[in-house]
């Protein structure tokens, strides 16, 4: 790593910014430039690009010169009120490995003394920058297939509703559950996911027929990852590796 690299993520880290933020030196991917082109037409970016730069006051001049903030513009989830994103543009696009490496370097860094984050610290960390969610509902990127958009429009729903978001490792049928006792049908669960994906996503009631189709489809990822956990497996088993050698691969979830 770069030592001017280090010296940033120790400078953001004295300054008490958010974990996102201050791990961003650490990451392989040097420009994060490619969202704002997408964005900056729409109807709320002056807005929430205001939020994102109030978080970033007393970081100063290099949190833009590595485009923190267009990284950070993606962590809080605000790309999902812009219809036309789909997928995560650019570079971000490779967040899925830089993580990976990430992983390894904040392990390094906890041996060294310079980072106090506990294992499952840096499993949330993992999964907010791999699925672009905030670090509370990171958990969400373990639905298997679920993605950056509709992970956040789980995140938008559970909030609607005042559901506790869960945590890294739950059975997701234990989600699931908590889900469905709170809206008491999936009928009711459906008809959330579909208001809110016209009210903060498309803005219209002429995409209506577009939002109950992407809802049908993310209830078939809650119930096709029934049996399983809230945690991404790449992520789990790398990270597994890095701290326990070979014998991870033998050890259950």
């Amino acid at each position: 790593m770069p030592p001017l690299n280090y010296e940033e993520f120790l400078k953001r880290k004295y300054l008490g910014l958010e974990e996102v933020i201050y791990i961003r030196p650490l990451l392989f991917t040097e420009k994060f430039d490619g969202l704002y082109d997408f964005v900056k037409k729409g109807e709320t970016f002056t807005e929430d690009d205001v939020y994102v730069k109030e978080k970033l006051i007393t970081c100063g001049k290099s949190c833009y010169e590595d485009n923190t903030h267009q990284f950070l513009f993606y962590i809080e989830g605000l790309t999902f009120k812009y219809k036309n994103i789909q997928n995560p543009p650019g570079e971000f696009s490779y967040l899925g490995t830089d993580v990976l490496h990430l992983l390894r370097t904040m392990i390094e860094i906890r041996k060294i003394g310079d980072l106090e984050l506990s294992t499952k610290d840096m499993l949330k960390i993992a999964h907010s920058i791999k699925y672009g969610i905030t670090l509370d509902y990171s958990a969400l990127g373990g639905l298997k297939g679920i993605g950056h958009i509709r992970a956040n429009l789980l995140k938008r729903t559970l909030y609607r509703e005042g559901i506790n978001p869960p945590k890294i490792g739950t059975p997701t049928e234990e989600f699931i559950e908590s889900l469905l006792d709170y809206s008491e049908s999936e009928k009711a669960l459906q008809d959330t996911l579909t208001e809110i994906l016209v009210q903060d996503r498309f803005r219209d009631d002429t995409h209506k027929e577009q939002a109950e189709r992407e809802t049908k489809y993310v209830l078939k990822v809650l119930l096709r990852s029934k049996k399983g956990f809230l945690v991404d497996d790449r992520i789990l088993i790398t990270f597994g590796l890095f701290l326990l050698g070979d014998r991870a691969i033998k050890i259950k979830k």
